[in-house]
This record gives C-alpha cells, sequence and structure tokens, in this order.
C-alpha cells in the first residue's frame, strides 16, 4: 500500500508518535506501511489511556472493576445468559469471565442458576443489588467519557464513530 508519508509526520506536535514512526520503519524498513501502524499505535494508545481513566476516576472508585462493570452493563444489555457467551461478547477468556462473576456473586451482585431447559448450562444474572450498583458506576463512568468526547466537536465525534464502526465493520477475516 502506498501512502502519503506527510500523512504519518505529526503536524500537532505528538514528539512520541514521530519517534514511534520512525522505529518502526527502522524495524520494518522503508516500503512498511507505516501508516497502518501509527494509527494502531494512536489507537491502542487513546483506549489505554480511556480504559485508565475510568478505571481510576470511576470503576474503582465506587467499588467495581473494569471487568466487573464491563460484565454488568452487558447483562444489562443482553439479559440473564451465559459466561461462555458473555465471554465471547466481551472478548475475554471464559476463565477471566469466571474469576470476575466470582467476585460479583461474592458481593451479590449477580447470580448463577440452572438454565430451565438444560440443567447443565448455567445462567447468570443481576441481582438487584447489581443493578444499584450497575447505575451508580453507569453514571460515574458516563461523566467520565462525556469529558472525553467534550475534547472533540460534534462533528469530530459523528466522524469517529462513524470511522470506528467501519472499522469494525470491515475488519480483515481471522485468518
Amino acid at each position: 500500500m502506498t501512502f502519503d508519508e506527510s500523512a504519518v509526520k505529526p503536524t500537532r506536535g505528538d514528539a512520541f508518535e514521530a519517534t514511534a514512526a520512525e522505529a518502526a520503519h527502522s524495524l520494518l524498513g522503508p516500503d512498511a506501511d507505516i501508516f497502518a501502524t501509527m494509527l494502531s499505535f494512536n489507537l491502542f494508545r487513546a483506549v489505554n489511556q480511556l480504559q485508565r481513566d475510568l478505571e481510576t476516576n470511576a470503576y474503582r472508585p465506587n467499588g467495581v472493576s473494569a471487568a466487573a462493570f464491563s460484565i454488568m452493563f452487558m447483562i444489562k444489555t443482553v439479559g440473564p445468559t451465559s459466561p461462555s457467551k458473555l465471554a465471547t461478547l466481551l472478548s475475554t477468556s471464559t476463565a477471566s469471565t469466571s474469576s470476575a462473576l466470582n467476585t460479583l456473586e461474592k458481593y451479590g451482585y449477580v447470580t448463577r442458576r440452572s438454565d430451565a431447559e438444560d440443567s447443565r448450562r448455567v445462567i447468570v444474572e443481576l441481582t438487584e443489588a447489581g443493578d444499584t450498583k450497575l447505575v451508580e458506576v453507569f453514571a460515574a463512568a458516563t461523566e467520565r467519557e462525556s469529558r472525553w468526547s467534550s475534547r472533540l466537536t460534534g462533528t469530530e465525534n459523528v466522524m469517529f464513530m462513524e470511522l470506528l464502526r467501519a472499522l469494525l465493520q470491515r475488519r480483515p477475516s481471522e485468518h
């Protein structure tokens, strides 16, 4: 893929990105798709900073981890479901999902029961306490997310969302 080299050079002062681009060039040579590398690099940086911010300012102060919040929100979104379905929806391992569910169950935020149609299958659902906790944490997370999105204009937010959706819908195949 050919690209405009100037497109990956920071025009707004991101020296770390410029240093990373130079490192990528030294690793992959002059024909490397540095633009794709920098796109991924910056996407990871943004996601990591957002996750760290939410963990520090929304989840932990309200007594849950990011994993716990994600599970509770997913159950609220899809309704009572199996741990394996939760792991798939959240793109996490069944072991880490199970570990987070154990903690949520210990605090009374979720319950597990046998599926009425297949007693070998377990169904997880939010408790009333879990619903209450989810509202509390969701309010704090939404406030932080609003601070992040307010750094962009309304048009930029819409464009960014559309671009993220396009990237997700057009992702490369697994193999």
